[in-house]
Formats: C-alpha cells, structure tokens, sequence
C-alpha cells in the first residue's frame, strides 16, 4: 500500500518543479508582458527609423503620402515642439500644406 502512494507526491514534485507548473507559467507571462526599458539595440533601431524618415522627407521623389505610411507603420509621430495646438482656419492649413508640399520639392 506504501508503494501506491509514494509516486503520487514524486508526481507532484516534479510537476511543480517543471515548466508545466502554473506558477512559473503566470510568472514568466507577467515578466514578458510587463514594460521593460528600452535595451541599446531598440534605441539604435529607433534612431536609424527616425534617420530614414528625415531623408524620405527631404527626397523630392518620395510623395507625401508615402511618407505618412512609413511614419505610421513605424510608429514615428512629430515631435511635440514642432506641433501647433490652437485651431487652423481651411485656408490657413492649405497654404501651411502647399508651403510644405513646396519645400519637399
């Protein structure tokens, strides 16, 4: 009768001991998905993101439209001292936008 019960608690150990335990399972899922700080090769691909998108704006062949769909898919917005706040009258964001247009070429 001793033999039966000794590989239940064998089991046990090993189970909590193994990957397969749920404890070890929700830890390692709340460090993968917890906010780490960014490593130096993220800061790297960040700033060599950021060094593409300054030349896609100052190349003539690249449309505006191209260069809106690589800042979006890269996640790049417009850093905040560049951005005007108060509301822009049409005619105002047209000529803002031609001038633009007028600069990129």
């Amino acid at each position: 009768m001793k033999k039966f019960f000794l590989p239940i608690p064998i089991a046990l150990a090993a189970l909590f001991f193994s990957a397969c335990n749920p404890l070890s399972y929700f830890m390692l899922y709340g460090y993968s998905s917890a906010e780490k700080p960014d490593d130096i090769a993220d800061r790297r691909m960040t700033e060599l993101e950021e060094a593409r998108a300054a030349r896609m704006r100052g190349n003539p062949n690249y449309r505006d439209a191209e260069i809106e769909a690589y800042n979006r898919a890269r996640g790049i917005t417009a850093s905040p001292e560049n951005l005007d706040t108060r509301p822009v009258s049409t005619q105002e964001l047209r000529e803002r936008m031609e001038k633009q247009a007028r600069e990129r070429r």
